[in-house]
């Protein structure tokens, strides 16, 4: 696990250096934290999802989205609404519980 965190934190730093850098540097303090929040949180989920060994697609049918919208959250080509985020961090928790 300890592995699999460090290269998904590797990733999101690859991401946001991928972005413009005038982009990141005009959004405000609170932007800014949002979007650590998010990042956090999706760090977080996607940690969950595959520890639960569930698919892109199985999550994306249970939460009414598409697998591409999965994978671009997760390669971190598109950024998630919260509303999103709390419902795969909702659907990932069901699982967990039924899995203990």
């Amino acid at each position: 696990m300890v592995k699999e965190s460090k290269y998904l934190y590797s990733k999101v730093e690859r991401i946001l250096k991928s972005w413009n850098t005038n982009k990141i540097e005009s959004i405000n303090f609170y932007e800014k934290k949002l979007l650590e929040y998010k990042i956090n949180k999706l760090l977080k989920c996607i940690n969950k999802r595959k520890e639960l060994k569930i698919t892109q697609t199985q999550l994306a049918e249970s939460i009414g989205a598409t697998q591409v919208t999965l994978s671009r959250i997760e390669t971190g080509s598109e950024i998630p609404s919260l509303d999103l985020l709390y419902k795969i961090e909702a659907y990932l928790d069901r699982m967990e519980n039924e899995y203990l």
